[in-house]
């Protein structure tokens, strides 16, 4: 029988997803939630592209 040898990590738990709105760049990875976006068109702050508003699935734990 093998013991747990200290492991002192958490217990593996189910990840929670919930869809919310977010600017995403249309040029590169970059996005932000909606709710620390403050102006009406704003510029992805990495790369100077567009962003879009989309909806993305994103964890909440």
């Amino acid at each position: 029988m093998m013991g747990n040898f200290g492991n002192k990590r958490k217990p593996i738990s189910e990840q929670v997803y919930a869809d919310s709105e977010v600017w995403q760049c249309s040029t590169c990875a970059v996005w932000s939630r909606d709710e620390f976006i403050y102006i009406e068109n704003p510029a992805c702050p990495m790369c100077r592209g567009d962003m879009e508003r989309v909806t993305k699935s994103i964890r909440i734990e």
